[in-house]
């Protein structure tokens, strides 16, 4: 009578900590979907890109333990990074390294084959180009793709220095965050598309106002103020050729160094504003790293202001090409907020520049 009372004593401790084992992975397991519910909760409803690209970083970061997080938007060419919108590097050391990444080494890795990349040493990685003098040290890395409608839009990188890493489930999980960052930057794209299309429309309004009240010249400078204020530029110009086709003038200008360029003239050969008068199709590039196209050997706007990002856009009359918009940022850091745009033909339903 007392054996069996003894086993069954004897018996229960090898199920007890199995038991105590599955409830404390249930329960980590639960609070990871927890964490992950509160990181999404965290970005989506939120309309301003910018905030939304922020906030997937920060919150990636806090959903894994990450001290290093990073975000990097895909250049419309896949030839790197255009924007890199990061957290958790002390301001001295961001200052100290000069400038951004650019997608190279074990960043651009990951925009050649777009598949999620976990190390246990970032360092030990033959992609890997290594850090920049000043850079804080590094070394469990996960790198996961941010996709929209199917097309990368970009990377979110995370990094470690806990001799643990990352594991399997911490991939899992940013990986998810990724998929709602992709649906919170379709939705925050679309509010923009909106915004702006509403803003061009109240903006055409008023020029067409402004044409039956007032002059040429308060027409031009007005659809200069309103492209400035829709691109966020620093610097708009209007462009005209002179009646004899030889000369390109300035009849209104708009923003840094407006005073210096307006009523200014120059020769109209070999200029980028000249190629877009003559094809009726704008011009995007950046002053700084992209060669002139078409052989063209003068951007009249670069010879005054230091700019970087360019678009040259027609002016379309009611047959021809009456001028040209010369929208311009001036130019700064690889990566920053507001130095790239991303041109897309305007449809349908998109108003154009013209004049009629």
């Amino acid at each position: 009578m007392i054996v069996s009372p003894e086993w069954t004593w004897c018996a229960s401790p090898s199920r007890y900590p199995r038991r105590v084992e599955g409830a404390q992975v249930e329960d980590e397991a639960a609070s990871r979907l927890r964490g992950l519910l509160r990181a999404q909760g965290t970005i989506i409803g939120v309309l301003d890109l910018q905030t939304v690209l922020l906030r997937v970083v920060e919150a990636a970061c806090e959903l894994v333990g990450a001290p290093y997080g990073a975000l990097g938007v895909v250049a419309p060419d896949a030839s790197g990074l255009e924007q890199f919108i990061h957290v958790g590097m002390d301001p001295d050391d961001v200052a100290r390294i000069g400038h951004l990444p650019e997608g190279k080494g074990l960043l651009g890795a990951l925009i050649e084959d777009p598949r999620p990349i976990r190390l246990e040493d970032l360092r030990d990685d033959p992609r890997s180009a290594g850090f920049p003098e000043g850079h804080p040290p590094m070394r469990g890395f996960i790198g996961v793709p941010i996709r929209v409608r199917e097309e990368v839009f970009g990377n979110l990188y995370l990094a470690t220095l806990d001799p643990r890493g990352f594991d399997a489930a911490d991939e899992e999980l940013v990986s998810s965050l990724a998929a709602t960052a992709g649906n919170a930057i379709q939705n925050a794209r679309l509010y923009d598309t909106a915004r702006r299309r509403q803003t061009w429309l109240q903006a055409s309004m008023d020029t067409t106002l402004q044409m039956l009240t007032g002059t040429p010249s308060d027409m031009l400078e007005m659809i200069g103020r309103s492209v400035r204020d829709l691109s966020d530029a620093d610097i708009v110009t209007v462009v005209q050729p002179t009646p004899d086709k030889h000369t390109l003038t300035v009849p209104a200008a708009v923003g840094v160094s407006s005073e210096e360029l307006m009523s200014s003239t120059y020769a109209i050969e070999n200029t980028v504003s000249e190629q877009v008068l003559t094809s009726g199709q704008p011009v995007v590039m950046d002053v700084t790293r992209d060669q002139l196209p078409g052989g063209r050997r003068a951007l009249y706007l670069s010879s005054v202001v230091p700019v970087g990002p360019v678009m040259v856009l027609p002016l379309v009359g009611a047959a021809t090409t009456r001028g040209v918009l010369v929208v311009g940022r001036c130019a700064g850091e690889r990566g920053s907020p507001r130095r790239t745009w991303r041109w897309r033909p305007p449809s349908p339903t998109t108003p154009r520049s013209r004049w009629s």
